[in-house]
C-alpha cells in the first residue's frame, strides 16, 4: 500500500498488510497545529505486479487503476490535568508557582483543562525544611516530586529533587527555593516530559 500524510511524522511511505488484510501506518509526531490532515492509502500496483512471474500479467496488474482511501485526521493536543500541593514547613502555600509555570510552558505542548478527560495527569508535591543558618543567611532544602502517568495509572515520567538555598529571612530563603526550582521546570524537566510524551 501507498501511504501519504499531508502533516509530519509520518515513519513509512509504503506498508504491507497482515494475513488478515489490514494495513497498519506508523505516525511518530504529529508537529502541526491542531486542525485538519489528510492520510491517503491506495494499492501500490507496481509493486504488487512483482509478484506476478509472467511479464505481461505483471504489465496489466500495473495498468489496472487504483481507488484511493482518504481518512480525515483531527490534530488535538493531548488533554493534560495538573495536580500540585506546594509546602513550606508543611504548610501549603496558598499560590502555586510550581503549578502556574507547568501550566505555561507546556501549554505549547498539551491541552491544560481540568474539566476534559485526561490524556495524561501531572502530579507535583513539593516541601521545604529548615536547614540552619549560616553567617546571616537561613538555609532551607525543597524537596519535589514530578510524577506524569496516562490515563490508565502508567507512570510515563518521574522525578525526584532537592537543593539546598538561602536568604537573609526564612521567607526570602523559601521564596529563592522554589524560583530556582521554577527555572528548572522552564529549562529542563518541561523539556524532558514533553521527550517521555513523544517517545
Amino acid at each position: 500500500m501507498k501511504i501519504d500524510f499531508t502533516g509530519t511524522g509520518l515513519m513509512r511511505s509504503s506498508e504491507v498488510s497482515g494475513s488478515d488484510g489490514k494495513v497498519y501506518c506508523a505516525i511518530n509526531k504529529v508537529t502541526s497545529s491542531p486542525g485538519n490532515e489528510t492520510l491517503t492509502v491506495k494499492v501500490d500496483m507496481a509493486k504488487f505486479a512483482r509478484a506476478a512471474n509472467d511479464h505481461m500479467i505483471r504489465s496489466l496488474i500495473r495498468n489496472i487503476p487504483s481507488s484511493e482511501n482518504i481518512i480525515r485526521v483531527i490534530v488535538e493536543k493531548p488533554v493534560l490535568h495538573i495536580k500540585s500541593e506546594e509546602k513550606a514547613f508543611d504548610k501549603i502555600l496558598p499560590d502555586k508557582k510550581l503549578k502556574n509555570t507547568f501550566q505555561s510552558v507546556l501549554s505549547s505542548d498539551f491541552y491544560i483543562n481540568d474539566k476534559e478527560k485526561s490524556d495524561f495527569i501531572l502530579t507535583v508535591n513539593s516541601n521545604t525544611f529548615k536547614n540552619g543558618t549560616f553567617g546571616n543567611e537561613y538555609m532551607v532544602v525543597i524537596y519535589y516530586t514530578v510524577d506524569l502517568r496516562d490515563n490508565q495509572g502508567n507512570i510515563i515520567f518521574r522525578k525526584t529533587k532537592s537543593g539546598e538555598y538561602s536568604g537573609f529571612s526564612i521567607d526570602a530563603a523559601v521564596n529563592e527555593a522554589y524560583l530556582e526550582t521554577q527555572k528548572s521546570i522552564e529549562r529542563v524537566i518541561a523539556r524532558e516530559i514533553t521527550s517521555s510524551v513523544n517517545k
